[in-house]
């Protein structure tokens, strides 16, 4: 069977490696037709599949409208949108043959697609490049890092407000270019390779989001080690206190729990939560078999 993986873009941060990559390179004879840009997308597939349709699809299902392609659709959500982008999502995915959604907390955000056919599979994250890394000194090692950007809804002003109160070092790794409390040290817009290096230096990592799908960024510093204090969203939404960490309350208290807490226990929680590479392509893999095996 031939797939193909429509989106705008495999990534949008150069060097960096997304969910499209993994399916892409572990998903047998899935092709690319991302084109840059989410104008005139649905038009090149449905132009191109009218000539040699794909066996399937698989969609980010968001962004853009519905497709008219005689083959079945995956839709993949995750992204949590209001209005006419909420209601075209959601056509997308009454449309499609299947829904996967990245966590729990997504799928429950769209409760008017409880009824369709539907499963979670977590982005998943790359245990061997996020891992513990040789301590950096330059880095301070009872510091709490913040990996994210300045919007609202990551919570910036808890963010600030936290840093301002807390007698440890916050270290940022900022995707925009908002000025950070003083004499924070701050990176922008690294490598992967440097943010595990960090985080294995760190003592903590916080979430601070308003709202969160999944939050790969925290997984990845539960990967290298780095115990977690959140709030409710994504891949923490009811998760019980453990080795990987806590959803907060009282936040100083939670982070000096945490900053007690394991490293290579922490690590343990994530891999024992089957969160890596492997086990996403293949719930994808699963997700088409499935799909096939219900159409005969």
């Amino acid at each position: 069977m031939t797939g193909w993986l429509v989106n705008d873009n495999l990534t949008c941060i150069g060097g960096t490696r997304t969910l499209w990559h993994y399916l892409l390179e572990g998903m047998l004879r899935l092709e690319n037709r991302c084109t840059g840009s989410f104008s005139g997308l649905a038009e090149a597939v449905e132009a191109e599949s009218a000539v040699s349709p794909p066996d399937y699809i698989i969609r980010n299902a968001a962004y853009f409208r519905p497709m008219a392609v005689n083959c079945p659709q995956i839709a993949f959500v995750q992204d949590i949108l209001e209005g006419p982008l909420r209601d075209m999502l959601l056509d997308v995915c009454r449309e499609a043959r299947l829904t996967i959604f990245n966590s729990e907390f997504t799928r429950f955000m769209y409760p008017e697609l409880a009824t369709a056919r539907n499963r979670v599979v977590p982005i998943g994250t790359d245990f061997d490049l996020f891992s513990p890394r040789a301590y950096d000194d330059a880095i301070p090692s009872d510091g709490v890092l913040y990996v994210g950007s300045s919007a609202p809804v990551k919570g910036w002003d808890l963010v600030q407000r936290l840093a301002a109160e807390s007698t440890r070092p916050f270290v940022f790794v900022m995707k925009d270019d908002a000025a950070t409390p003083n004499e924070a040290l701050t990176f922008r817009r690294i490598p992967q390779k440097l943010l595990a290096r960090i985080a294995s230096s760190c003592a903590v990592g916080i979430c601070t989001s308003r709202v969160e799908t999944q939050h790969l960024a925290g997984i990845e510093m539960g990967a290298c080690g780095l115990p977690l204090v959140t709030t409710n969203v994504g891949a923490y939404w009811n998760r019980p206190s453990g080795d990987w960490g806590e959803v907060a309350t009282d936040w100083h208290a939670a982070i000096e729990r945490a900053a007690g807490l394991s490293r290579s226990y922490a690590r343990e929680y994530w891999l024992a939560e089957r969160l890596g590479v492997p086990e996403c392509v293949a719930g994808f893999q699963l997700a088409v078999e499935g799909l096939f095996h219900a159409v005969r």
